[in-house]
């Protein structure tokens, strides 16, 4: 006669205890699979996002449009955009997120913040501003002071 063990034992024969346990076993390790793919396909589109921002970036480097701040910059730029956009109980600061869409002066400069920004939080750049305010906001605050610089990249 065969032994029971835990993998060979009908689901009829298991006690109360033992079948609420596996349902929610099975429960978490679907939802940690699932978790898991969600950060992995959004790790993918983050990646893909920015070898296609490096690549319009050099075509118009090419073209003799260049950012126009350090790498550095970019990064603070891209950080005051984070907080002003994660700023918890107080909301979005939108007047902060237009200030910092003012200083981009081509569409050099905002594919550079758009990649230096990167991934934050599962969120890209674009993924941000749409989370965290109305398309009439982000048409605002983000991207008339983009179309007064001349920028034709938008939100």
């Amino acid at each position: 006669m065969k032994t029971k063990t835990f993998f060979n034992t009908p689901w009829g024969e298991r006690g109360n205890v033992e079948k609420i346990a596996l349902i929610v076993g099975g429960s978490i390790v679907l939802y940690l699979g699932y978790r898991g793919f969600k950060n992995f396909t959004s790790l993918v589109r983050s990646k893909v996002g920015q070898v296609q921002a490096g690549q319009e970036l050099g075509a118009l480097q090419n073209k003799n449009i260049n950012p126009n701040y350090t790498n550095t910059q970019y990064g603070i730029f891209a950080d005051t955009l984070q907080t002003a956009m994660g700023s918890g109980w107080d909301g979005t600061d939108e007047d902060s997120i237009k200030a910092v869409m003012e200083k981009m002066k081509n569409d050099a400069d905002i594919l550079k913040l758009n990649t230096v920004f990167g991934t934050r939080e599962g969120y890209t750049l674009s993924g941000w501003f749409r989370y965290e305010m109305d398309s009439d906001y982000v048409d605002y605050y983000v991207n008339e002071p983009l179309r007064k610089n001349g920028v034709t990249f938008q939100f």
